[in-house]
């Protein structure tokens, strides 16, 4: 992700990036995670990552196809347990040593409708990645406000998550901007 950054981004002291993983309609679950840190961490994350996944012959790590022996996990990975064990302690490792702090906001879907049905959650906190996303950015700006780091922070989401628009109008009356996303 450091590769994308534009001129400007390299003025931020600490930069996060976020992700979704699951989707209302198909999953039980919907979960926004994210890794804040400085550019020099950055950096250093993307030589290193990109080093383990190239040292397994993989240009790009999608956690749902590791788990499921998929896509380039589908060849000589199913059933390799300490092979899969080693290849995610090594990318466990350059995550722990590159980045300052994780954030995560986790729904149980059945449980978020059963609320809604009754509490009308949807029309204050915005549907299931909406929520993810605020508590995201919530947790993300308390922790920079923390480190007197406001003005120099950045942070940018997945694009093309349902409901970004959402998101984007949520995000946008809370807190006087709209979120930044990259592909």
């Amino acid at each position: 992700l450091f590769s994308r950054y534009e001129d400007n981004a390299l003025m931020a002291m600490f930069s996060a990036y976020f992700d979704a993983s699951g989707h209302p309609s198909d999953r039980k679950v919907l979960t926004v995670a994210g890794f804040v840190s400085t550019v020099k961490k950055w950096t250093r994350f993307d030589v290193e990552w990109s080093a383990v996944l190239n040292s397994e012959g993989i240009d790009s790590f999608h956690m749902t196809d590791f788990v499921s022996s998929r896509g380039k996990f589908a060849i000589g990975w199913k059933g390799k347990t300490e092979r899969r064990r080693l290849f995610i302690e090594k990318l466990a490792g350059c995550l722990k040593k590159n980045v300052n702090k994780s954030f995560r906001m986790t729904l149980l879907l059945d449980g978020y409708n059963k609320v809604n049905s009754i509490y009308r959650l949807e029309e204050t906190f915005g549907r299931p990645y909406t929520l993810c996303s605020m508590m995201c950015s919530h947790t993300l700006r308390q922790w920079a406000k923390k480190k007197d780091a406001q003005s120099n922070l950045l942070y940018y989401f997945e694009d093309g998550d349902l409901d970004k628009g959402e998101f984007e109008e949520f995000h946008k009356a809370a807190y006087k901007v709209k979120p930044l996303f990259l592909e």
